[in-house]
């Protein structure tokens, strides 16, 4: 995805994956926008209503730009 994207276009993608099935890559994407476009207003706004959708405040304990740390040694373990 390009982080480049003004506000609008990122909460309209995550909001398309959101509708389609997949809410955890709705999620990331949001994160990825909160990442390059700091304290936006449209952004915080849509993160808010995905996390209360789902229960409340959402983890970043394992989030990062280049994926979930654990998936990466999990799908990495035949090469150790």
């Amino acid at each position: 995805m390009d982080l480049d994207f003004p506000p609008e276009v990122i909460v309209q993608f995550s909001a398309a994956l959101y509708n389609s099935g997949f809410p955890a890559e709705a999620a990331d994407v949001l994160r990825m926008g909160l990442k390059r476009h700091i304290k936006n207003g449209i952004l915080e706004e849509n993160w808010k209503k995905l996390s209360d959708a789902h229960g409340g405040a959402l983890s970043d304990a394992r989030w990062s730009m280049d994926g979930d740390s654990l998936y990466h040694e999990t799908i990495n373990w035949t090469e150790k």
